[in-house]
């Protein structure tokens, strides 16, 4: 695969340094439509154009105006009418799809992509906010120089099949911006192992590749990385004509329409991956140190759900920044999912989150938050649809703590490869082997799981965008391990364990043979029926030492609440100088903390996110007002 990538993006540089069109002989009967000569003058007076009153009633107005043929047409505020304008020659450069190895930050098959079930009839990309002092990268012209702003927008479509490519062959279209290469808008359409000569008309760049693209509109201005929250992309498709628009600074919009047919587009358009980067031929799009933005991919596929996330993406170009935290939703009129990618360190991305944190404090895949003080080994998360497990050993505090519990060892199963942290001993075993790894070292395993060690966490990383993450703490009065846990895509009915809610309902938890137990869940049911169920046998385990801690469940529920008034006073005080403020996250940090002898403990729980719902055995469940406070600052929960 390396050598294929290096063979598409050399091929792709010879056509553009001979002006060549790389095309090979064979069939036109699906060629991109030739570029739309100008029209023709009117032959009667046109009626009175309207004005609209704001640049958002101008935007929706001009993007519902019918353009009924392919061609390239300007809108300009504040006038709602599409002015037909020449198009400009195609440039046969390739926006590669991905190839080769996965990359370790966005792009080449790394992003964020929102999946339906509908076909999707229209993708927008917009910037929400973005944090940088620059961007620089190579274009065609300049593959060893970078150049200021040259970078590319696209929204990809997924890999599918159409009337003309089935079988092992897969079609693919992108609405790209070309800032620098070509300063221009229009679509690309490629052909993945096609098994034959190109279609006439269609570019080479590679064995068993072919791509065209649409007319371009050309001749568009410059735009700096720091107007990016001002630029927005769309893609529309249906039967009749595809269409792109580039709306820069709600004063005017470019478009380029191309017959439906091309790709088909409108039949198969399920995930829709939106992004900034390299401006063509596997290129990077790098940013200056410290750079954030916030990306919001919009789907239109005729229903109000929200989309699905996965990990996946489908571009070959890429930026230097990487996927930072969990992907956040919108639905009802503009479903849509939106993320942040950053060269700031951050947490591991993933679409949902979970975490175990301290004593053993769990929040689930859905955002329930509930105290599990048994110890033993756990299964805390399966998944079927990629093989993913997490499991964890957690030992009690006895003699001091004896109804307290914090995890002594964590491990993970992503495809062949096992990871396995443990402490007292300090352990780390990967596929059952002790491995020594250095501060910042990472490890590629054969089937693509990424094993990194960075202070003292060790993360693993899988194809499917899972991932598991092992801190480990060493405080004055115990050591323990908080568990970071992502998955790449949302949780389905194969996803289960203690980390899960069964139907995404945080008001339900599922023993392991699949029977529901609806709030409130007594002490006894917690950790009878649904812990005992996901014990682990010595079979399942990938820990260090499964046999190292017996089961045994608390005597009694024990929360900050049930900690001596000046003990918990001054933990509570500690963790509030830390910027810990959620309430039930402060009853947390609180008891973990007392237990720890360690303000340093408070770490864990800052900056993390409000919980959905808040679980204490045999009380009736309580919801969190987003943020984690009613107007009036407080709430039934506990804190």
């Amino acid at each position: 695969m390396a050598r294929l990538a290096l063979h598409l993006r050399a091929a792709a540089l010879f056509c553009v340094t001979l002006t060549a069109t790389c095309t090979l002989g064979g069939p036109a009967a699906h060629a991109a439509a030739p570029s739309s000569p100008p029209p023709n003058p009117a032959t009667r007076t046109a009626p009175p154009v309207r004005i609209a009153k704001n640049r958002d009633e101008w935007r929706d107005a001009v993007h519902k105006l019918r353009r009924d043929k392919a061609g390239c047409f300007l809108a300009t505020y504040p006038k709602v009418e599409w002015k037909e304008v020449a198009c400009g020659p195609a440039g046969n450069i390739p926006f590669l799809p991905r190839h080769g190895s996965r990359s370790n930050t966005v792009g080449n098959g790394f992003d964020f992509s929102g999946r339906v079930t509908n076909p999707i009839v229209e993708g927008e990309g917009t910037f929400d906010a973005v944090i940088t002092q620059g961007e620089s990268g190579f274009t065609a012209q300049s593959p060893t120089v970078a150049v200021p702003d040259a970078y590319s927008l696209q929204i990809n479509s997924n890999f599918g099949h159409n009337s003309f490519c089935t079988g092992n062959c897969l079609a693919w279209q992108q609405a790209v911006f070309s800032n620098q290469t070509e300063h221009a808008l229009f679509m690309q359409y490629w052909l993945i192992n096609w098994p034959t000569a190109c279609p006439s008309g269609w570019n080479n760049p590679g064995p068993g590749y072919c791509f065209t693209d649409s007319p371009h509109f050309n001749n568009i201005p410059v735009q700096s990385a720091a107007n990016l929250p001002n630029v927005k992309l769309k893609m529309d498709v249906s039967s009749s004509l595809d269409s792109v628009e580039l709306d820069l600074n709600g004063t005017s919009i470019a478009s380029v329409t191309n017959p439906g047919s091309t790709m088909e587009l409108y039949n198969w358009w399920r995930d829709s991956e939106f992004n900034i980067v390299g401006d063509c031929c596997g290129f990077s799009a790098d940013f200056t140190p410290n750079s954030t933005m916030v990306v919001h991919n919009t789907i239109h596929h005729n229903s109000t759900v929200a989309p699905a996330c996965v990990v996946e993406g489908f571009t070959g170009e890429t930026n230097n920044l990487t996927l930072v935290g969990s992907t956040t939703a919108s639905f009802q009129s503009a479903p849509a999912i939106l993320f942040v990618q950053s060269n700031v360190p951050g947490t591991t991305a993933s679409c949902v989150s979970a975490t175990g944190l301290g004593d053993v404090h769990l929040t689930t895949l859905s955002g329930l938050l509930y105290d599990f003080q048994a110890s033993g080994a756990f299964l805390m998360l399966s998944d079927g649809s990629t093989g993913f497990q997490v499991q964890n050993l957690a030992q009690s505090g006895a003699p001091n703590w004896p109804q307290n519990t914090v995890n002594k060892q964590v491990a993970t199963r992503m495809g062949d490869t096992t990871l396995a942290v443990c402490i007292e001993p300090d352990l780390v075993e990967i596929d059952g082997q002790p491995t020594s790894m250095t501060d910042g070292q990472t490890i590629t395993m054969p089937d693509g799981v990424r094993i990194s060690r960075a202070g003292n966490s060790y993360t693993a990383l899988d194809t499917h965008g899972n991932s598991m993450r092992a801190e480990l703490n060493s405080y004055t009065g115990t050591d323990w391990i908080n568990l970071y846990v992502g998955m790449g895509h949302r949780p389905d009915a194969s996803t289960v364990g203690l980390l899960v809610n069964p139907n995404n309902n945080v008001n339900q938890l599922a023993t392991r043979n699949g029977a529901v137990l609806n709030e409130p869940v007594s002490f006894d049911d917690l950790y009878g029926r649904y812990g005992k169920s996901w014990r682990l046998s010595d079979r399942e385990s990938a820990l260090c030492n499964s046999h190292a801690v017996k089961w045994k469940k608390p005597a009694r529920p024990f929360y900050a609440e049930d900690l001596k008034p000046k003990l918990r006073d001054r933990a509570m005080k500690a963790c509030m100088d830390a910027g810990v403020t959620i309430l039930p996250l402060l009853d947390a940090c609180t008891l973990d903390v007392a237990f720890a002898d360690d303000k340093a403990a408070a770490q864990a729980f800052v900056g993390q996110p409000a919980p959905v719902a808040v679980h204490q055995a045999g009380k009736k469940l309580c919801r969190l007002p987003p943020g984690g406070r009613d107007r009036h600052g407080s709430h039934n929960c506990p804190g």
